[in-house]
């Protein structure tokens, strides 16, 4: 695991977000460059960055820039997002238009930082 964290497939946020634990089939299957976090997401500490405000260089823009708000993929995870109270509360306790999230990533310290368009 990188020191960015790993990026968590919709399906698995919407399981283990605040104590679930995700089954070994819900991971996503249309997504090759999301890692499946299978531990708790017990330290509700967040953050939120604009993908315009990462530097072209830096690997999750890389990774993430060409993700549409409106595609399939980011569709899913807003769907998880909003699926989830607790998480949805979080997510609108920082401002965040559910319908702007791309991706989100846990790093090693726990931080879960939501990505938006």
């Amino acid at each position: 695991m990188t020191s960015i964290g790993q990026l968590l497939s919709a399906s698995t946020l919407a399981a283990v977000a605040f104590g679930g634990a995700a089954p070994a089939d819900s991971a996503s299957s249309g997504s090759d460059h999301v890692e499946t976090v299978r531990k708790p997401l017990s330290d509700k500490r967040f953050a939120v960055t604009r993908l315009s405000a990462l530097s072209s260089s830096d690997p999750l823009h890389v990774q993430l820039a060409h993700v549409d708000p409106h595609s399939a993929q980011a569709r899913h995870l807003q769907a998880a997002v909003i699926a989830n109270p607790k998480l949805l509360h979080h997510v609108e306790k920082l401002g965040v238009d559910v319908t702007t999230i791309v991706a989100m990533a846990q790093s090693d310290d726990g931080l879960i930082t939501v990505f938006t368009a």
